[in-house]
């Protein structure tokens, strides 16, 4: 049973009451038969009552632009029920309606699902919070948008499987929608926005030439990250999960839609697309909680990074080429058919790189400004320098007689080469040798001054003899000399020349009876002590959806005794591929001039690792197996008048999807041997090498055919093993096939002039995403097994809805019920012991997907616009508008109980102030959105238990119930939008957003901060740092459009 409080109650008489005092004022009106079609002006949208469907929204192009709506979040900033899913980083993924979220929301662009987000449990936990992987539903560009139907509550007899909560159709312009009384049309649009910095450009053009039209729309967005409330205030050097300021971002949105139309005749249509799109972001990743807390020694006003930071690159692109056949001859199976196919191909990759830039990190630091001249290393006054020995180590001396202990290293010559491109190698380097006693005994003396001598590149050798001091056995002090031999070699790796120095101590042996030379690393060259590169480790994570698709769809329009039936049915078929790709490997950049760039053998000890010398691409890999899905469904639909009074809508489809695994070994990116290796095929326990013959059973015989059997039997065994990961893939790696039926039942009953009632059950659909279904990790304490006996997700939706309306006013009261069932879950299925070796065993915790919840979502809804002028004549043009969304919900969980769906938003209601002139030559819309507050009791913590166990405060107090730590406080905005034409076809559109300041989180921004992981989190104790998460301050829009 629904509950209405008293104040809604008050206010849903208040405009009852108006509508019924307007029908007096229009009732002479009404006795003109001009007005049996009522005309309504596009730019106020006033909707046709008899045309809307239960809890469907439908926006047009121009109601887009009235609205400013720049993206997904602008698309239902004035909708209640609907908000967008918060992913941090990555922006937007989906949007959340009915409770559900993500994949439970279909998403389609002209009739093609878009890529679907990672949404097994498993994958969450493991890799979600550490911001490797760009998952998330992709978007969309506004200005290349026909109409967007947004529909609330199961919808799958429309868009398949994925319409649990509700769905989010785009469909984009055509080249008719401009032409329909001109053979040409070009428009110029740019804007600006303050919440992020953004300024767009968007030009339009479409034109007919005999049979042939065009249309293109490219539009390109420059923006940065979404400015939280008191962004200019927050201390930019904090790093961390404390950072209070948005982390920085540079994003750049290119879309290019082009369609050419050929149109012989009225009956048939050919037509081709491109509709490209790409969503880029350069950033910092400043509040990654792995950010050194310190990484600058020079204050406040020369910002520099010391040490590494992690920087990020994500692209998310969509290109979707199609070709579009269209046939409107009347025919008895038809009024018209079209049939489509697309080629669609979404990536969506993430990009990180740590590392540091800047001539001021520490891996490229020189401090003592050390320099080469000529030759020859130098200090920063052009003047050569001094190494002094003391019994703590030694000390460079420059000319000025100032002594450093660091900035600088010592490098055995024979350990580096010369860069001719840097030194002069037609001159002399100076080289550094330390005096040592006899007989090893140390030299406890100070100040100590180093030998210096001059070795002249040009030359292949070069001998100088050293006098050594020290002590002889008898602790008597002598001075011996020795000769030290230097050869120059030249070496040449990759078109540049080398210089290397090999250093040789001569010496009598008295055991050889002649002089013989040895290495020796005495010989030192002083260089700056730091690495001289900045070495890069980078991680690029791709999610790819490939998808083919041919549509059949037919319309007809029957008359049957006196019924009226308005028939749509069809079919799709389509194939889809998903794989996950993951990359990483290493490099430097910013090599400096004391940098070895001479690289001999990778392979070798010294070299191998070293990012300058060796950058390393590491094999490709992945966490998922590939997988091919087939898709077909057929459907039919029919929207029945009985008469003026009465009418019934009826649908129903049926979906076939088959899963194919598609792991290829030595082609597929590799899953890694760690993730598989005896899940469920075990490892044979055999020893880690073969069996020795030479024991007594073997009678110390290599031939002996009992030996020989025993080695048979291990090589066999070994194999197994060898191959142990490929063989469990195999295992898990089965087709996997779903079939579902899904319906929608709809009836219209107009008992009156002003009455409406509507009622609508609909069952729709999830079947498992490829990585719910054989998403496979393997880990002592969390091991997850894939599950291919897993059932679709089913939700069945209930409505009613009563709508009094008057000429353009209406007002609709709904309530509503969803019923889910058959929810996928992460279950813990107990502890199993496993091999990890050939010669050990380890227990392992294992969890599984299954499907075990329920849930329900139920509420109701107002929906009302009053127009004025059928009031009075005086207020034509000024509209009243209000919506409220109130819901509640409930899941089974097995330890918990029924608890709260998180993707429930708080209680939401829009008021509206609209006016448009006669001539529509300016008008402005004012919203009041009021959001009440998330309750704690309404929320979910899956971690509680666990949080509990640590007994650590979190957000002030210890953790005593499953209530969300963060949560949304009430709040209420203020938003002003407004056009003005000063000409005919120039529009000038301006917007100001959060007009009174206010500081607030949305609750989407509030259920998106992690418990875990290292992004999107904030300081646990105290929640210092959730003021990231605010959204922007008072911020404005300015747009203008030229139309030619």
């Amino acid at each position: 049973m629904l509950i209405i409080d008293k104040k809604i109650l008050k206010l849903s008489s208040i405009t009852l009451a108006l509508f019924s005092y307007s029908g007096f004022i229009q009732a002479e009106i009404e006795k003109m038969t001009e007005l049996e079609t009522i005309s309504v002006s596009a730019q106020q949208q006033l909707e046709n009552i008899r045309n809307k469907k239960v809890a469907e929204t439908v926006k047009t192009s121009e109601l887009l632009k009235r609205q400013q709506v720049q993206d997904t979040r602008d698309l239902v900033r004035y909708e209640t029920g609907v908000t967008v899913v918060e992913t941090g980083r990555f922006g937007a993924s989906g949007y959340a309606i009915r409770g559900v979220d993500e994949n439970r929301v279909a998403i389609t662009i002209d009739g093609l699902h878009q890529a679907e987000a990672l949404s097994s449990q498993g994958f969450k936990e493991l890799f979600e919070g550490y911001g490797n992987f760009n998952n998330r539903r992709n978007g969309v560009e506004i200005e290349t948008l026909k109409q967007v139907k947004i529909n609330k509550g199961a919808n799958s007899v429309k868009v398949g499987s994925g319409a649990l909560g509700g769905s989010v159709m785009f469909e984009t312009k055509d080249a008719r929608d401009f032409l329909l009384d001109k053979d040409s049309f070009y428009s110029i649009k740019g804007g600006l926005s303050s919440a992020d910095e953004q300024a767009f450009h968007s030009h339009t053009f479409a034109g007919r030439y005999k049979y042939f039209d065009l249309l293109a729309i490219y539009t390109h967005r420059n923006q940065h990250e979404l400015q939280n409330f008191g962004y200019d205030n927050y201390d930019r050097n904090i790093f961390g999960k404390e950072r209070e300021k948005a982390d920085p971002y540079h994003i750049q949105k290119e879309s290019t839609l082009i369609k050419i139309g050929f149109q012989p005749n009225e009956e048939n249509r050919l037509s081709f697309t491109f509709d490209g799109y790409t969503n880029e972001s350069k950033g910092h990743d400043y509040s990654y909680t792995l950010t050194p807390k310190a990484i600058s020694q020079y204050g406040q006003d020369n910002f520099v990074d010391i040490v590494g930071q992690r920087y990020t690159h994500d692209i998310s692109t969509r290109k979707n080429f199609a070709f579009t056949f269209e046939n409107f001859t009347q025919t008895p199976f038809w009024d018209s058919v079209k049939v489509t196919y697309s080629n669609q191909k979404i990536k969506n990759r993430a990009r990180t790189e740590e590392y540091c830039r800047g001539d001021k990190c520490q891996d490229v630091s020189n401090p003592l400004g050390l320099k080469i001249s000529g030759a020859k290393v130098v200090d920063k006054y052009a003047k050569e320098f001094d190494i002094i020995g003391t019994s703590r180590g030694t000390k460079l001396q420059d000319s000025n007689e100032e002594l450093h202990n660091t900035g600088y290293d010592s490098k055995s010559v024979n350990e580096y080469l010369f860069d001719c491109s840097v030194y002069d190698c037609s001159g002399s380097v100076t080289a550094y040798y330390e005096p040592k006693a006899i007989n090893s005994k140390h030299l406890d003396i100070d100040n100590l001054l180093y030998i210096k001598k001059e070795i002249d590149l040009t030359k292949d050798k070069i001998s100088f003899d050293v006098d050594k001091d020290g002590f002889d056995n008898n602790y008597n002090w002598i001075t011996e000399r020795q000769t030290h031999n230097l050869y120059v070699e030249n070496k040449e790796y990759r078109g540049k020349k080398y210089k290397k120095i090999i250093a040789k101590n001569e010496f009598y042996s008295s055991y050889l009876g002649k002089n013989v030379e040895t290495e020796t690393n005495d010989i030192k060259i002083i260089v700056p002590g730091a690495k001289g590169y900045l070495e890069r480790d980078w991680k690029e994570r791709d999610l790819d959806t490939d998808t083919k698709q041919v549509n059949l769809d037919f319309q007809k329009y029957l008359q049957i005794k006196h019924t009226e039936h308005s028939l749509s049915y069809g079919g799709m078929y389509k194939e889809t591929e998903k794989r996950m790709v993951n990359r990483q490997g290493y490099d430097a950049t910013n090599p400096q001039w004391w940098a070895d760039t001479y690289v001999k053998d990778c392979a070798e000890y010294g070299d191998a690792g070293n990012a300058l010398k060796c950058p390393r691409v590491e094999e490709e890999t992945s966490f998922l197996i590939p997988v091919k899905s087939k898709e077909g469904a057929l459907y039919i639909a029919n929207e029945i008048r009985f008469s003026d009074k009465v009418g019934f809508d009826l649908g129903y489809r049926y979906d076939r999807i088959k899963y194919k695994p598609n792991y290829i070994t030595g082609v597929s990116p590799k899953i890694p041997d760690g993730m598989v290796e005896g899940l469920f095929i075990p490892l044979n326990q055999i020893d880690k090498y073969a069996p020795s013959p030479y024991r007594a059973e073997y009678n110390y015989d290599s031939n002996n055919p009992l030996y020989q059997k025993v080695l048979a039997e291990w090589k066999a065994k070994k194999e197994e093993n060898d191959t142990n990961a490929d063989r469990n893939i195999t295992y898990f790696s089965q087709p996997k096939k779903f079939t579902h039926s899904s319906y929608a039942f709809g009836l219209n009953l107009d008992p009156s002039d002003y009455l409406r009632i509507q009622a609508k059950y609909s069952k729709g659909f999830r079947a498992p995403t490829h990585e719910e279904l054989y998403f496979t990790f393997k880990h002592p304490d969390f091991t997850i097994k894939p599950n291919v006996d897993l059932k679709p997700e089913i939700a069945k939706t209930q409505e009613i809805a009563f709508t009094f309306h008057k000429n353009n006013s209406f007002i609709t009261i709904s309530g509503f019920r969803s019923d889910y069932k058959d929810f996928l879950d992460l279950q813990y299925l107990g502890v199993q012991r496993l091999s990890i070796t050939s010669k050990s065993a380890l227990d392992f915790d294992i969890y599984q997907n299954v499907n075990r919840q329920k849930a329900s979502v139920k509420g109701f809804e107002i929906n009302s616009l009053l127009s004025l002028g059928d009031i009075s004549d005086r207020l034509s043009g000024f509209t009243l508008g209000w919506k409220f969304t109130k819901q509640k919900s409930k899941v089974f969980t097995d330890k918990d109980g029924y608890v709260s769906m998180n993707a429930i938003q708080p209680t939401t209601s829009i008021y509206s102030i609209g006016y448009a002139s006669p001539d529509d030559k300016y008008g402005a819309d004012i919203y009041v959105k009021q959001v009440s507050s998330k309750k704690a009791k309404d929320t979910y913590n899956m971690f509680w238990r666990n949080e509990q166990q640590l007994g650590d405060p979190i957000n002030g107090k210890t953790v005593d119930d499953s209530s969300a730590h963060w949560l949304s406080n009430r709040y209420t905005t203020l938003d002003f939008i407004g056009y003005y034409r000063p000409i005919k076809n120039l529009t000038l559109r301006f917007g100001a957003y959060n007009i009174t300041n206010q500081k607030y989180i949305t609750w989407d921004s509030a259920r998106s901060i992690r418990s875990f992981g290292t992004t999107n989190r904030v300081n646990k104790s105290d929640s210092l740092g959730i003021n990231r998460f605010n959204a922007p301050g008072r911020n404005f829009r300015l747009s203008v459009e030229y139309i030619f």
